[in-house]
């Protein structure tokens, strides 16, 4: 789903062991900006309603606020992050199925090239092994 190989700013090589997962990534990402849009549009619905403000509506614009933001957030790190291209997802997230692993197109060459510590090379190695490439 992530639109860097697309738009050419991937190579498609495997990112570094130590890195964040994909899915930890998103879920912190929305967390945090889920705090932000509901603070945000809270104080969007006291500048707009002034002194009609109601509790029940102070409340629902901050839950819109919250769920608008953190989805729109994680979307746009699951689109752009390096973390979420095909490769990595299939390489570090535990929570992938073996049946997503065999969806995600995957070319030795372009996970081979580039300068990997031995580290990396080997998980590249297990990964194509996995997939019988």
């Amino acid at each position: 789903m992530a639109l860097r190989r697309l738009c050419g700013f991937s190579d498609g090589e495997l990112m570094r062991s130590d890195c964040k997962p994909c899915s930890r990534l998103m879920r912190q990402t929305a967390g945090i900006f889920s705090v932000g849009g509901a603070f945000g549009f809270w104080i969007l619905c006291r500048l707009h309603y002034g002194p009609r403000i109601t509790n029940p509506r102070s409340l629902r614009w901050a839950a819109c606020g919250a769920i608008a933001w953190s989805s729109t957030s994680a979307l746009l790190v699951r689109l752009f992050s390096p973390e979420c291209e095909p490769q990595n997802i299939a390489a570090y997230d535990k929570n992938r199925g073996k049946a997503e692993l065999f969806a995600i197109p995957l070319r030795k060459e372009a996970v081979l090239q580039g300068r990997e510590t031995m580290r990396e090379a080997l998980n590249v190695l297990r990964l194509i092994r996995t997939l019988g490439l």
